[in-house]
């Protein structure tokens, strides 16, 4: 049952991010890039995401954060379906999946102070919603919560995307913060 309804909120809110305009893309972009960053992230080392064409756009937050002082790391998808880290800089190589990624992975989840992971939706409690494959919730896995001194997790999604819940399994690991381009939230705590 929750599968189904994951698979059909999936399909929903991904049309809806595929009629988003250029315009509200790029006002998206730079309302994020405006937030108080210094205030919101933990330590240094940081990784992002090379944002899709249709999800809230990270280039312009990932050149505030260099310029704030920041190590940005993204996402390499390994052999194994693992996820390493490499520094956000050219050149990038395109992964099977479209997305650009660095061609060396330097660091592993453990290492990074903060997290901005892609997501469709999250819910009032923290519960994110991904595109199913399971590769930030595997990565979480295996790295201590935000709590127990592990890396501060942001989601980052559009306003709409804030629902009152989300269907959600036992693996499915929850985040920190969800930042949109109106406002940072801290989810309800059970």
């Amino acid at each position: 049952m929750e599968l189904t309804s994951k698979r059909v909120l999936r399909s929903r809110l991904s049309d809806n991010r595929a009629i988003r305009s250029a315009t509200e893309l790029a006002q998206a972009a730079e309302s994020i890039s405006k937030f108080d960053w210094k205030s919101i992230l933990t330590g240094t080392t940081i990784g992002c995401y090379a944002s899709m064409p249709s999800e809230p756009p990270t280039s312009l937050l990932r050149k505030k954060l260099l310029e704030l002082g920041f190590s940005i790391y993204l996402p390499i998808i390994t052999e194994s379906n693992e996820l390493l880290w490499g520094e956000d800089c050219e050149p990038f190589t395109t992964n099977r999946f479209g997305i650009p990624e660095p061609e060396k992975g330097d660091i592993s989840t453990s290492e990074l102070s903060c997290l901005i992971i892609p997501a469709l939706a999250v819910d009032q409690f923290g519960n994110r919603l991904g595109k199913g494959a399971g590769y930030y919730d595997k990565a979480l896995s295996s790295v201590s919560s935000f709590a127990d001194d592990g890396p501060l997790r942001i989601a980052l999604v559009f306003e709409d995307e804030v629902l009152t819940e989300i269907p959600h399994e036992p693996h499915d690991q929850k985040i920190d913060l969800i930042v949109t381009p109106q406002k940072v939230i801290s989810p309800v705590t059970n």
